[in-house]
């Protein structure tokens, strides 16, 4: 603010009986009140910036936010009834359609065209944590805590098959690009296999591997669909071939949980966020590593998501920011202070 500016604005709360002296904290309070409702604090952005990519976040302050390609905040979806645990753009929508699960447990789909109140339903009592969709659009998979996985039709509203799939709450789902596998993770340690029914109407198993020794946090398919890669809260990134169930690669990524891991567009490097705030890049053949980005302090990274193009990553966690960085450098292209709490899931306009 420019000193002008102060004088004037100190002058009108003179008028109040309101002394010069607490100006910068009435400022503070105010423009924590904007972010509250809403607006975004810009912090560096890297000289020569590339266009960002068009995206919406979740974050636990319970709000999806939508962010332009200049990293600039435009508006809101709405306002979930709670915590927001993950979050993708439906299939075949063109963008339009939002599918949100939460805490709460509840499913929702939020159009993007009329934000407002999201078409909704109790999908997990107990909380919902896991999400996938079909390519084609036509089938939507979910698992929460009531150890359960439930396929629903494109609109949200009929559940079309049930299944109870792991010994504790399911934590992580990935399916096939042409929609007939499924891999799921559960806080029982395992990985299951799934071959979908047709028309979503159940899941046929097939194998358990007993993958880990703590909960297993994420999972990510090959574009191929011919190995799937899991993280743990045991701080391991291990890949696993879709046919046989084979291990390939086993890696210590941290002393700490590993939360989120994400395959690069091409397949061969996988990147994972940890609860130390670092984001790596590893060969995804070998297991080697590649790049390390680090955020400031430990504060966990929860959410990961790469560009088409594989040139740019997209970050969230604890520290509030969404943060773009150059996957051929490690450098940090921009960050936004997006959030009045972590930053749950990110999901990339189509």
């Amino acid at each position: 603010m420019k000193p002008a500016s102060l004088l004037s604005i100190s002058a009108v709360w003179s008028k109040f009986g309101i002394k010069s002296r607490l100006l910068p904290l009435i400022c503070l309070i105010f423009s924590g009140a904007l972010f509250a409702r809403g607006a975004s604090a810009a912090l560096p952005i890297a000289d020569n910036a590339p266009a960002l990519p068009a995206l919406v976040s979740a974050g636990s302050d319970h709000l999806l936010k939508r962010w332009d390609t200049s990293g600039k905040y435009v508006g809101s979806l709405g306002s979930p009834d709670d915590t927001v645990n993950a979050i993708g753009f439906l299939p075949g929508s063109h963008g339009d359609i939002l599918v949100s699960i939460s805490k709460s447990g509840t499913l929702a789909l939020w159009d993007v065209r009329s934000p407002g109140p999201a078409h909704s339903k109790l999908a997990h009592p107990g909380g919902a944590f896991a999400l996938a969709m079909q390519m084609n659009g036509a089938l939507i998979v979910t698992g929460g805590a009531d150890q359960h996985i439930r396929l629903w039709n494109a609109a949200g509203e009929r559940c079309l098959g049930d299944i109870k799939a792991h010994d504790s709450a399911v934590r992580a789902l990935a399916l096939s690009r042409d929609g007939s596998r499924l891999v799921s993770g559960g806080a029982d340690s395992n990985i299951r296999f799934w071959k979908v029914k047709t028309g979503g109407s159940g899941l046929e198993y097939l194998t358990t591997i007993p993958a880990h020794d703590a909960t297993v946090t994420a999972l990510a398919l090959s574009n191929d669909d011919e190995m799937a890669a899991s993280v743990s809260e045991d701080g391991y990134l291990k890949t696993w071939h879709i046919e046989g169930g084979s291990l390939q690669v086993r890696v210590r990524v941290s002393n700490r949980a590993v939360l989120c891991v994400s395959y690069s567009p091409d397949g061969k490097t996988l990147a994972t966020g940890d609860a130390e705030g670092k984001i790596k890049l590893w060969n995804a053949v070998t297991g080697a590593p590649m790049l390390t980005f680090s955020t400031a302090g430990e504060r966990s990274t929860i959410a990961l998501i790469w560009t088409k193009d594989g040139k740019m990553l997209i970050t969230g966690g604890e520290d509030k920011n969404l943060r773009y960085w150059n996957t051929a450098t490690g450098q940090q292209i921009a960050a936004i202070a997006a959030h009045d709490g972590a930053v749950r899931s990110v999901a990339l306009v189509p």
